[in-house]
């Protein structure tokens, strides 16, 4: 039972292990003698493989984490190594050491960074050229452990993905929620001021006019008159009557004057 589960952890392992290939270069980004990438930060059961691709180049392991194993390989040679131990792995190119080629490989946690640092300041003191560029390395594998956290391993893997997972879907409803919110309020307040435009030249009706359909005339004021003044409007309105209704004079005869 117990190698059962040995191999599953294994098979587990080896399905999530990925590989890095680092070049190695007699010149490369404007810079001699370099290996390209020489800062890598990788999982536990990761294999890289060191290229030649300019001749007279090899590795060799100069500070590796306790427990694993050291690092080496031929000039010239295709090499391949993988990697399981905690911690900084430091290695140059024998032939050119003097000339600062090295580089370095972390796993996890910087365990051994204390003993990797006393190598670094060692091979500085005694390279020739590219002096300060180890600590250059060490100073950007620092800001990666900064930035960079170790992914969880096996089945934490699945469940800290889950997580994720869940806490984007749930995050993803929020702000749909939200934005159904935020149109619902706007809706309501368009809603609202189209009703006071529709209503703000709108007239008032009276009650007459409402209940019967049509204005009705304002009564005119009646002005008092002055005392005395009903007899003179009488005496005007008879002197100013028509001709055909004044009674006519009957004209006297001139028979008695004659006799």
């Amino acid at each position: 039972m117990k190698k059962l589960l040995t191999g599953l952890c294994l098979l587990a392992t080896l399905a999530q292990a990925a590989e890095h290939e680092v070049q190695m270069l007699s010149w490369g980004k404007g810079q001699p003698m370099i290996f390209d990438p020489a800062v890598l930060q990788i999982e536990a059961g990761d294999t890289v493989t060191f290229i030649p691709v300019q001749k007279g180049h090899q590795v060799d392991s100069v500070v590796i984490p306790e427990g694993a194993e050291k690092m080496y390989s031929e000039i010239d040679q295709r090499y391949s190594v993988t990697l399981h131990k905690t911690g900084i792995y430091l290695y140059t190119c024998i032939p050119h050491r003097t000339m600062n080629m090295s580089g370095l490989i972390q796993i996890g946690a910087p365990t051994n960074r204390v003993e990797v640092v006393k190598a670094i300041d060692e091979l500085e003191e005694k390279a020739i050229m590219n002096k300060g560029r180890l600590r250059k390395y060490l100073a950007q594998l620092d800001e990666l452990n900064k930035q960079v956290r170790t992914k969880p391993v096996g089945s934490n893997a699945a469940e800290q993905s889950a997580k994720e997972l869940t806490e984007k879907s749930t995050e993803s409803n929020a702000t749909e929620k939200g934005g159904d919110a935020e149109g619902a309020v706007e809706k309501a307040k368009s809603t609202v001021k189209k009703s006071r435009v529709s209503t703000a030249g709108r007239v008032p009706k009276p009650k007459d006019e409402e209940m019967c359909g049509s204005p009705r005339k304002p009564a005119q004021a009646i002005k008092p008159q002055p005392a005395g003044s009903s007899a003179q409007s009488t005496a005007q309105n008879t002197q100013t009557a028509s001709p055909e209704t004044a009674p006519k004079s009957t004209p006297k005869t001139t028979q008695s004057a004659s006799q």
